[in-house]
């Protein structure tokens, strides 16, 4: 109740006869709260019923109107330790505290499904969902020496039920070792909250000894289009593990463009779109398969969202890293191309349109450390907001 939590316990008959008088006549009911440091116990006393204390407490219509003025919190907290019945447990115990229905999931709901979360470090942990049952998990982490790298796994998963709780059961791929369990508590829009379940191995009598148990909010990233980026392996600046740079000029950068361009027989460049007074994501598709290359599942991954003003100056911010923002100027050059100058650099960054589909471009982009130097090509896909 408002930023504090009570837990309310019910004592057994049988060890309150095991109290015996030293129990006093208490109600069975016990509430126990954290308030500085401190464990605070109270009691359930029914309302317009006078007590030991001479204290007649609020009727109904009191108890009411205040529960009205005060935030209840239903969050899930982190655990480690639970066992699986400690987890539904908890699952239901929400249900009961928000008053809601759980959102209705099915495998019909999941399959096709790409979910996306980002910590405070930029590390990113997502999921794609196979219409066979598999998927994969694929985390962005930390090496020994502090360098970024991407870790793959395939799972299988499926739809499971515990009384009326739907939930995300995923194994580790072609095993029954259970890699999590997830409850859809909520949904707003694109988010997605679950209650997770993560054991970390099994002991002797079938139970998780270091399980972990938490809620954790996903963003729905699902790109159903049939856009595709024009990667090219050889030249692009790979930027989900590189590091090597690999200089190319900017001649190198016009021939891949134009080729791009060919392939997907797209015309429009940055000479027939208005960019004055427009807002953007700027970011890129992730496309994945399972693993007999029969179903593939993309996610649109923005990264940074940009204003593009009148006068040609603009503005943006991530969407990975709090308070970091970048102001930069822009133009389109004779050949139809967006550039882009950060401010205060004699940097620029060089963009062509490659594909086009709804509000979605996408875009070969070429990074020059000065005007005519060599610079890195990579891929991106932009979205109009």
């Amino acid at each position: 109740m408002g930023e504090k939590t009570v837990y309310q316990f019910t004592v057994t008959d049988e060890a309150i006869a095991a109290f015996g008088d030293r129990w006093y006549g208490d109600p069975a009911t016990v509430l126990l709260a954290e308030n500085d440091g401190m464990v605070i116990r109270g009691t359930v006393e029914l309302a317009n019923q006078p007590n030991d204390y001479q204290v007649t407490f609020f009727n109904d219509t009191a108890y009411q109107a205040i529960l009205n003025e005060v935030a209840i919190s239903c969050e899930f907290t982190y655990a480690e330790g639970d066992s699986i019945d400690d987890f539904f447990e908890k699952v239901a115990l929400y249900q009961a505290c928000s008053d809601t229905a759980l959102p209705a999931i099915s495998e019909d709901s999941i399959a096709g499904l790409a979910l996306n979360r980002v910590n405070s470090e930029g590390l990113y942990r997502r999921q794609f969902f196979f219409e066979d049952n598999t998927m994969l998990s694929k985390k962005k982490k930390f090496d020994e020496f502090g360098n970024k790298y991407t870790d793959k796994a395939s799972r299988d998963w499926s739809i499971k039920s515990q009384g009326d709780i739907n939930y995300i059961e995923t194994m580790a791929a072609d095993t029954t070792a259970l890699n999590s369990i997830h409850v859809m508590l909520s949904e707003d829009g694109d988010k997605k909250t679950f209650a997770v379940y993560s054991p970390e191995g099994p002991a002797a009598d079938g139970s998780y000894e270091s399980s972990e148990t938490d809620q954790v909010t996903y963003i729905d990233v699902t790109f159903a289009g049939d856009l595709m980026e024009c990667v090219d392996d050889s030249n692009d600046v790979w930027w989900e593990n590189s590091s090597d740079a690999n200089y190319k000029s900017k001649a190198d950068y016009d021939t891949l463009a134009d080729t791009c361009r060919a392939d997907t027989g797209v015309t429009v460049s940055y000479n027939d779109i208005t960019l004055a007074d427009t807002s953007w994501a700027i970011g890129y598709i992730d496309t994945q398969q399972n693993s007999l290359g029969t179903d593939t599942v993309k996610a649109y991954i923005a990264e940074d969202e940009v204003t593009m003003n009148a006068d040609n100056t603009g503005y943006g911010t991530s969407l990975n890293y709090a308070n970091e923002s970048f102001i930069f100027e822009w133009s389109i050059n004779s050949a139809g191309q967006l550039v882009i100058s950060p401010d205060g650099e004699a940097a620029q960054n060089i963009n062509t349109i490659t594909g086009v589909e709804g509000n979605y471009y996408t875009q070969k982009a070429y990074w020059q450390q000065d005007d005519g130097g060599e610079g890195e090509i990579y891929t991106s896909t932009i979205m109009k907001k």
